[in-house]
This record gives structure tokens, C-alpha cells and sequence, in this order.
């Protein structure tokens, strides 16, 4: 069977990148987080809105961020759920806190829907949990696999997971980055305030300045990371990793058995004018059909085991 089409570019990336120096990844503050009330909700709901002008906005969000603390807010959301929120460092958080409700309702519902108790989620790109907390909570006895290479939101997935008082055995973190091949790669920040739109792939037009700030990791194919966890079988797969979705998501699909191809997909588009191959379409030509789409995803279910390799 031919290698996959993106190896050779990953590998020359890899080597490209490997002298690029890096920051530590940084740790998590050991500050004392406080409860968020409703005035706290309500001020950074408006600050979410965004109808200022941009120097009073940026005043009136350095303002939150005093407000707020480093410790962090502790929100409780309206689906019952508790997290820890730092919401100048992280877009989620910041909308948790805003809406008091964790982001991508419908595509959560959809995965909910394909989803029944002792089934496998593979959540790449896990972030600070909504995903991999929301149906483990909701869905009783779901194994997570939860990838997610930034130490410092790894570091908060753990709080959060705690504080719903999710067992070890539901959910299994991996600390690594999806790539094509085994590598040492660079976790680059799209944005400064956003931690999760961290990506292996340097934001266009300033790829060196983003190398500077950038954080090492591992980074493996997804069918080693599964095969080292003794995942089996995936009945739902989501991956959201900011543009690097062909180059983590085609290799496994060029090469993956039948029974490991998961039997529903959410997938971020939202940056797919980045993507050297159209993963959403390798996808159809695998057997999948296009259940849904929102904004920034597709969600799509697999419909032809016969279109997967042996």
C-alpha cells in the first residue's frame, strides 16, 4: 500500500521546524479560582457582543480580566455541569462564561444522538472538555479517548473532569498532537488570547513569528495513539486541531482496517480553505454521507463498510 500523500510534506515541515526555538509549555497557575455569579455572566455577555468601539472594548475587556482574577471564574452551566474558566486565555472559556452554556450545542446533540452507553469517543483536539464532559456526563458508561498536546489546557481538562467528578476510567487522556508521522512538532498560537486555536500549522503570513512563541510536542498518527490506548473501535469521532484536519485525518483514512473507520464523524470546517486535500470529501469516497452542517462543522455518518479497506 503507498504511503500517505502528506508524509513527505509533514516530514519536511518537521525538519524544517526542529531548530525553530520554543517556548516551555506553561503552567497552569496555582491561584484560587471563585464562583461566578450572574453580574459576571452578564459583563462578559456584553463584552462578547462586541458593539464598542475598539479602544473602549479592549479597555472594558482589561477591565473583565482584573475582575475576573487569574485564578479563574467557576462556572456553573445550565445543563448542570461545573467549569473552571479563564476566559482572556481561551475562547470556550470565555464563552462558557458569557452564555453560561458550553459552545457547539447542536453538534454535542448530534454526537449524543449516535451515541449509547459503552460505546468509544475519540475526541481530538480536546480542549478545556466540552465535548469529552458533556457526553460523558450525558452518555452513562462512554469510554473517551481525549487528545489534547497543550499541557496548560491539558492541566484544565483535568480540573474540569474533576470537578464533574468524572472517574479515570471514563476518560483516558492522551498528551499528544494527531500528525501523519512520528515527530517533534511545534503547537503555534493563532490567536494571543485563544489557547485553543493553538495548531500545528504556523498561521499564513507570520510563520516565524508564531514558531517563536510556540510550544513543543509530541506528535503521533492516530493509529498509533489508538493502537497504544487499545482502542479497538470508534463509534464517534470528533477533531477539531485550527486547519490540520487533512494532514491528521487522511493518513488513518488511506490506511485504516474497517473496523477502526468510526461510525460518525464531527469535523471543524470552519478552515478548511487551509486543507491540501478536502477531507469532508475523502470522507463521502469512503463510505460517509453528509448528515449535517453547522457553521464551522460537518457531521457526517458512515454508511458504506464496503467502501473501507480490509
Amino acid at each position: 500500500m503507498n504511503a500517505p500523500r502528506t508524509s513527505a510534506r509533514a516530514a519536511a515541515i518537521a525538519a524544517a521546524t526542529a531548530k525553530a526555538p520554543a517556548k516551555a509549555a506553561p503552567k497552569v497557575a496555582a491561584v484560587k479560582a471563585r464562583p461566578a455569579g450572574p453580574l459576571d455572566c452578564m459583563l462578559f455577555a456584553l463584552a462578547r457582543r462586541g458593539r464598542l468601539p475598539d479602544g473602549l472594548r479592549n479597555a472594558y475587556r482589561r477591565l473583565l480580566g482584573t475582575f475576573a482574577g487569574r485564578g479563574g471564574l467557576d462556572v456553573a452551566t445550565r445543563d448542570g455541569l461545573l467549569f473552571r474558566c479563564h476566559p482572556f486565555e481561551n475562547r470556550d472559556d470565555f464563552e462558557i462564561v458569557a452564555k453560561r452554556r458550553l459552545p457547539e450545542v447542536e453538534e454535542r446533540d448530534w454526537l449524543a444522538s449516535h451515541l449509547k452507553p459503552g460505546d468509544v469517543l475519540v475526541d481530538i483536539g480536546a480542549n478545556v472538555g466540552s465535548h469529552t464532559i458533556s457526553l460523558a456526563k450525558r452518555i452513562r458508561g462512554l469510554k473517551v479517548l481525549a487528545i489534547e498536546p497543550n499541557l496548560a489546557i491539558r492541566e484544565r481538562l483535568r480540573e474540569n473532569l474533576s470537578l464533574n467528578a468524572i472517574e479515570p476510567s471514563t476518560v483516558t487522556i492522551a498528551p499528544v498532537a494527531i500528525g501523519p508521522i512520528e515527530a517533534r512538532g511545534r503547537l503555534c498560537k493563532r490567536h494571543r488570547t485563544n489557547a485553543g486555536s493553538a495548531s500545528l500549522k504556523p498561521p499564513a503570513g507570520e510563520p516565524q513569528a508564531a514558531l517563536a512563541d510556540s510550544i513543543q510536542v509530541t506528535v503521533e498518527p492516530l493509529a498509533a495513539v489508538l493502537k497504544r490506548f487499545g482502542i479497538r473501535r470508534i463509534d464517534a469521532l470528533k477533531i477539531d486541531v485550527e486547519g490540520y484536519e487533512d494532514e491528521a485525518l487522511i493518513p488513518f483514512l488511506e490506511t485504516a482496517p474497517s473496523a477502526l473507520l468510526p461510525k460518525v464523524i464531527e469535523i471543524e470546517t470552519a478552515m478548511a480553505d487551509e486543507w491540501r486535500t478536502d477531507v469532508v470529501a475523502a470522507l463521502v469516497a469512503r463510505g460517509y454521507r453528509i448528515d449535517r452542517r453547522t457553521a464551522e462543522n460537518a457531521m457526517l455518518v458512515r454508511t458504506d463498510p464496503a467502501g473501507a479497506r480490509p
